[in-house]
């Protein structure tokens, strides 16, 4: 049974422990944050440590670590503390749902990656380190998802899609074939993308491929 530390306290923790548990058989020991956000010494029922100090209760030689955090400020949040835990030299792991249909034998999954039910991601697709995928997406062949995205559910990403590091897929939305997602884009639920967007561009429904700076 291996060991895990979960950062994060939110829903998304909650759920990630559920399947970690209940389908792979790992233990989840404790949650940490940063210190100043901490409010109380438990979560869940489990411990709760500042993660400044979290290598002295939970070394690194005996736990690995997941990185729970939703999509906030671009992802630019997921990012940083993906990158502090590296830094502190914990393995990441990720997380693939026996519900989803990947073949891992021609799809690479990078670290600290959490992939929920019914997701269907094709032959030769490449998906980042910290990505979230929520159920019901649908990623088609040799499409390349960057790091520290978050894909919503039934998102719908063609053949040959280039989505760039940090953006945002939402609920319905989808992706036209052989298109580039710049870094950082904003796709809103049931927006349809036919062109390629611009970096940090900002797409609304009825505004479909129109850049809206935030």
């Amino acid at each position: 049974m291996k060991k895990i530390i979960i950062f994060g306290i939110g829903d998304f923790a909650q759920l990630a422990t559920l399947y970690l548990e209940k389908t792979l058989n790992f233990e989840v020991e404790a949650y940490t944050l940063h210190k100043e956000y901490i409010v109380g010494d438990t979560c869940f029922g489990k411990p709760l440590i500042p993660f400044e100090e979290i290598e002295k209760t939970y070394p690194i030689s005996q736990y690995d670590m997941f990185v729970a955090l939703g999509y906030k400020k671009k992802n630019s949040i997921k990012r940083e503390v993906f990158n502090l835990v590296k830094a502190k030299g914990y393995k990441l792991i990720s997380y693939i749902s026996p519900k989803a249909t990947v073949d891992i034998n021609t799809t690479r999954i990078g670290e600290n990656c959490f992939i929920f039910d019914n997701v269907i991601i094709e032959p030769f697709a490449q998906i980042g380190d910290n990505v979230t995928i929520w159920g019901g997406a649908f990623i088609a062949h040799h499409t390349t998802v960057g790091s520290h995205c978050f894909i919503a559910p039934r998102a719908a990403i063609a053949g040959r899609v280039i989505i760039e590091e940090s953006c945002f897929l939402g609920v319905n939305s989808t992706i036209r074939d052989n298109i580039k997602i710049a870094k950082q884009s904003v796709i809103g639920a049931g927006v349809v993308i036919l062109k390629d967007t611009q970096a940090e561009g900002v797409y609304k429904a009825r505004e479909t491929f129109l850049p809206i700076k935030g």
